[in-house]
C-alpha cells in the first residue's frame, strides 16, 4: 500500500504526466485514498456492503491507518480466523479492478457488480482452501 498502485498521484510522483483528477467523476486528485475509500463509488460500495463500515466518519484518515483500524476492531471482535478480514481485501481488489474497468474499458460504474464480484472471490478462495462457507 506503500503507493505501489499505479494511481495518478503516483504516476505523477514518478515524472509519467497524467492528469490528476479522478477520472470517473472529475473531483479530488487521484490517491490511494481516493481510490480506494473517498471516491463517490468505493463509498457507496463500504455503504452497501454487510461488514456495517463508516468510511465517512474521519474524512482525514488515509487508507493504511483505516485499513489498520479496521484490522484490530475485527480480530479483537472475532478472533483472527474472522472472515470479515477476507472480506474487506476481496471488496478492496473488487472495487480496483471495477474502477479500472470503468475507467479503461467505458464501463458502467456498479457499487453492486463490485459487492458481487468480491463475495464470489471470497467464496472461491475459500472453497480452494478447503475452507467451509456459511452465508
Amino acid at each position: 500500500m506503500h503507493d505501489a498502485l499505479p494511481v495518478r498521484a503516483c504516476l505523477r510522483q514518478r515524472g509519467i504526466n497524467v492528469p490528476i483528477a479522478c477520472p470517473l467523476y472529475n473531483k479530488e486528485a487521484k490517491t490511494t485514498d481516493h481510490v480506494l475509500l473517498k471516491c463517490e463509488l468505493p463509498v457507496r460500495v463500504w455503504k452497501s456492503s454487510n461488514l456495517g463500515l463508516n468510511i465517512a466518519s474521519d474524512p482525514t484518515i488515509g487508507i493504511i491507518t483505516w485499513l489498520k483500524n479496521i484490522m484490530l476492531y475485527m480480530m479483537k471482535e472475532d478472533g483472527r480466523d474472522d472472515l470479515r478480514l477476507a472480506e474487506v481485501i476481496a471488496i478492496m481488489w473488487s472495487i480496483w479492478i471495477h474502477r479500472n474497468e470503468c475507467v479503461f474499458r467505458g464501463s458502467r460504474c456498479d457499487p453492486g457488480l463490485i459487492l458481487i464480484m468480491a463475495n464470489g472471490g471470497l467464496k472461491g478462495g475459500i472453497s480452494q482452501l478447503g475452507l467451509g462457507w456459511e452465508t
